[in-house]
């Protein structure tokens, strides 16, 4: 298969990252597609790269013989994370750094449009919850991130209106991400010890996002949070449970906890999240995989480490499915990026 395809399909891919659930979807399917030919041709990418992602997988079928698992639900979560299996085949095709440049190009239309999307509002009566071609204007915030992280480790200006689009989001949770995050890919290339750095960044943002929930008017939030993390982590440690049934287990512990307050959809706090709904062995995976990152010492997979466990911190990160996939596929294109050297704006 010639070069040039596996580079359009990776560029369509991550193109497609700001154009809603749909076209993901659809470039997704056709990257599987490629992917498998590129793989039965050259299969130069190491089995261990897909390891953490088969784990994840397990994670979710282990619940096989719950009275509650959907099928349905586990076969598009599982769909979901096969971003993180097609794209490492991608990224090993000559050229495929190519693909970097219109991905951060289309990230950058779409913060604009939030702004403008934010500034009529403002014209119209507040500045409300810009979100652009999102489903949610948190999910623009936490799905621009990645792309914010790779520009600035790229020196890249189309970070500027990027960012932008993070703070047209509205939310302080996917600011703060965003900024450990670039903070670590501005910062640990110039320094000796980037691990190091990386590190210190990490745990200066996660200080700051717990000395902000004790800000007074997050009061009434932190008790709202304390409900969903109790709650979620009481189904973690009896069993968890499988995808698509959150709604229906963990409606019965909220209303023990405070009869009054009722949030089905998730816990905010993705840790929380990933436990209850991949078990011990997916859970695993993830921090083994974080852990390697930092071992490796790659600047883009430690600055998206910092990114998810910030935000992760309030926030189901991973289960927002743009979200996950603009975080699988920028994980792959930035590692390339800083690999084959910066491309000035």
């Amino acid at each position: 298969m010639r070069s040039s395809i596996p580079v359009a399909v990776l560029g369509a891919l991550a193109v497609s990252l700001v154009l809603g659930a749909t076209p993901i979807e659809l470039c997704n399917g056709v990257a599987c597609v490629v992917a498998i030919g590129v793989w039965r041709r050259d299969p130069r990418v190491p089995a261990e790269v897909f390891a953490p992602t088969l784990a994840v997988l397990l994670g979710l079928f282990a619940f096989v013989d719950h009275p509650r698992f959907d099928v349905d639900a586990t076969i598009r979560q599982a769909w979901a994370w096969s971003t993180a299996l097609v794209v490492p085949i991608l990224v090993s095709v000559p050229g495929a750094d190519r693909a970097v440049r219109p991905g951060l190009a289309a990230a950058a239309l779409a913060g604009l449009a939030a702004v403008f999307q934010g500034l009529w509002g403002l014209g119209h009566g507040g500045w409300g919850e810009p979100s652009a071609l999102f489903s949610h204007h948190l999910t623009l915030g936490y799905a621009l991130g990645p792309a914010v992280i790779v520009a600035a480790a790229r020196r890249d200006l189309l970070g500027l209106p990027i960012a932008l689009g993070v703070l047209a989001s509205a939310g302080w949770g996917p600011a703060l991400a965003a900024a450990a995050g670039s903070m670590i890919a501005l910062v640990a290339p110039a320094v000796s010890r980037p691990r190091a750095a990386a590190g210190g960044v990490l745990v200066a943002a996660v200080a700051t996002a717990l000395a902000m929930l004790r800000l007074p008017f997050f009061s009434d939030e932190v008790r709202q949070r304390a409900v969903l993390w109790t709650a979620g982590a009481d189904l973690a440690v009896h069993g968890g449970v499988p995808a698509g049934s959150w709604r229906a287990e963990v409606a019965p512990v909220h209303r023990s906890l405070d009869p009054s307050f009722e949030f089905p959809q998730h816990s905010h706090d993705d840790a929380i999240q990933r436990l209850a709904e991949l078990g011990p062995f997916g859970w695993t995976a993830l921090a083994a995989a974080v852990a390697l990152a930092f071992e490796a010492g790659a600047v883009v997979p430690m600055a998206l480490v910092a990114w998810l466990v910030v935000g992760g911190l309030t926030q189901d990160v991973l289960g927002d499915m743009e979200v996950l996939r603009s975080a699988l596929v920028w994980a792959a294109l930035g590692t390339i990026a800083a690999d084959r050297g910066r491309e000035g704006s």
